[in-house]
């Protein structure tokens, strides 16, 4: 009996062995194939077991920053320069804004020449939250906020002579922080593609994003004075290089050729590094605001050519579609006219020391063709002296707003082909009437040549 059992209990032992053997073998034989970049197909013609790892990967809003090393995996839009990818130089958004700038061509002066026109004015600084620089002259003490306030006021009544729509970013003493104002430079853009999208009947869900972006940076820059700034934060435009929505903002105002945005300001050192004393103006271009915030960050050319950026930094990408040549003719312009027309300020015939680059919010976070004009020295006590004159103000701003013509109507724009899709119905009646006239003008010179190359009878 004792034989029986010990030879079933074999038997079952056995059995069980050989159990655990078939499942051993089918877990080994089990493969799973995890797709990786490049790899693929190389694993599976080896037929290599693969084993599988949950890999938990770094979560990065898209709307705030990317890591410089991890762009190019996550947005295949990018292209590179260096280690730190950059937007390329292209339109995120639809075109529908087609400003034909020939229009303004050889305008009068005495006409209202800079009709359709649009003109922000940024006075920097205001209220006791922001003063700004402060100087003295002749026992008296002077703050930026005031002067760049009266001078806008000043400058708003001659371009509006002119013709153009003046917007102010600021119109009294009370504080308006950086980005409130950039927002709503960019609430203009918004509000004036919105009847264009309508009539076309074209997808608007971009542009409602856009408009909860420059909302949102409103909010977080609420213009309270009980509101401490430093809580507020930027919004869509927080952090190096430009988040994916702040890029579709920037590429839709770059559409509206006709507008542009000065800032008022009073200097107390020069970013040029050439003076301490005069008018200078400011633009800003692709290349240089990359460079420099790749020197903020901590970036350090390598021998490879390429950069090593602190660990702890991150950036979106750099943002390369910024209109450089017309950014330099307007600050050129306006320098040129002051320097012409104002004796105390054209004491350097060096323009290479009070025309250049800086990185100024106002320049960086819009689209538009914009300046930054630093009116005198604050820290001069000549500068300071002339500037608070009320007559040399009003000499002042009537210098600018002949840069400004100069810039919008002596600049030679090429004419585009077709007709303006402008939504603002007085510029399409200018661009039409000028191409109308342009086209008479042809015509009359085709039939000319066609009379004469007839054979006379």
């Amino acid at each position: 009996m004792q034989r029986r059992l010990r030879s079933r209990l074999l038997k079952r032992a056995a059995a069980f062995i050989l159990s655990l053997s078939l499942v051993f073998t089918l877990t080994a034989c089990y493969r799973v194939d995890v797709p990786t970049l490049g790899d693929n197909k190389m694993r599976k013609a080896q037929q290599k077991p693969v084993e599988v790892k949950e890999e938990v990967q770094e979560k990065i809003p898209v709307e705030i920053r990317y890591s410089p090393q991890e762009v190019s995996k996550k947005n295949s839009q990018t292209e590179t320069k260096g280690a730190w990818e950059m937007w390329p130089a292209a339109a995120s958004v639809p075109v529908h804004i087609d400003v034909d700038m020939a229009a303004f061509n050889q305008r009068n002066l005495k006409n209202k020449p800079l009709t359709d026109a649009v003109v922000f004015l940024d006075p920097t600084h205001g209220s006791t939250l922001d003063l700004g620089a402060s100087g003295e002259a002749d026992g008296k003490s002077f703050i930026e906020a005031n002067i760049t306030i009266s001078l806008a006021n000043k400058l708003k009544v001659v371009l509006e002579n002119m013709g153009a729509k003046v917007i102010l970013l600021r119109e009294n003493n009370d504080w308006r922080s950086l980005h409130t104002r950039i927002a709503a430079a960019g609430d203009y853009a918004i509000e004036a593609i919105k009847p264009h999208l309508d009539k076309i009947q074209a997808d608007a869900k971009w542009l409602e994003e856009l408009a909860s972006g420059t909302e949102e940076m409103k909010e977080r820059n609420n213009d309270r004075q009980d509101l401490p700034k430093e809580k507020s934060g930027m919004g869509m435009a927080w952090g190096y290089g430009v988040s994916p929505k702040m890029r579709q903002l920037l590429d839709l105002e770059s559409q509206f050729r006709q507008v542009i945005l000065l800032s008022l300001n009073m200097s107390a050192s020069s970013q040029l590094e050439k003076s301490n004393q005069g008018f200078e103006t400011y633009y800003l271009t692709s290349d240089f605001i990359f460079e420099k915030e790749l020197k903020d960050m901590g970036g350090k050319p390598e021998s490879n050519g390429n950069f090593a950026f602190a660990a702890k930094e991150r950036a979106n990408p750099s943002y390369y579609y910024k209109n450089d040549k017309e950014r330099q003719s307007l600050a050129a312009n306006i320098y040129d006219a002051v320097a012409s027309k104002i004796t105390y300020f054209a004491r350097t015939a060096d323009a290479s020391a009070h025309v250049g680059q800086a990185n100024y919010t106002s320049l960086r976070e819009t689209g538009y063709v914009s300046a930054a004009l630093q009116c005198g020295f604050i820290s001069n006590e000549d500068d300071l002296r002339w500037i608070a004159d009320e007559d040399n103000q009003n000499t002042l701003v009537q210098a600018i707003g002949l840069g400004v013509y100069n810039y919008y109507c002596m600049s030679s724009w090429p004419q585009i082909e077709g007709l303006s899709r402008s939504n603002d119905g007085n510029w399409k009646l200018a661009s039409d009437a000028y191409r109308e006239k342009a086209a008479a003008k042809a015509d009359k010179v085709k039939a000319k040549n066609k009379k004469s190359a007839e054979p006379k009878k």
